[in-house]
């Protein structure tokens, strides 16, 4: 999966890569081409080496998942989501 966005002019584009059977992030604005844990840390560290600033931006808005579109599109022909239940400091996470 590949998402394209802009930032402060700058194109992005984050892609899911196999990282030793483990998912991870790369950005291919980043001219190193660093896999990170975690999308939101190739975002983040990438855009401080393109325009040394220490901003942060939020994964899921930057990835547009507040978009009710985009979120439909990535949940077609999905049969089962994961998801956590928290209660009184107790989580649960229930998968398939």
């Amino acid at each position: 999966m590949r998402i394209k966005f802009k930032l402060n002019q700058e194109e992005f584009i984050i892609q899911v890569v196999d990282n030793n059977w483990k998912p991870g992030y790369s950005c291919k604005s980043d001219i190193e081409a660093i896999i990170y844990l975690i999308s939101s840390m190739a975002i983040n560290k990438t855009y401080k080496k393109l325009f040394n600033t220490k901003i942060h931006f939020s994964e899921p808005n930057v990835l547009g998942f507040n978009n009710e579109i985009i979120v439909e599109q990535l949940q077609e022909e999905v049969l089962f989501f994961q998801f956590q239940i928290i209660a009184h400091d107790i989580v649960i996470f229930v998968t398939h």
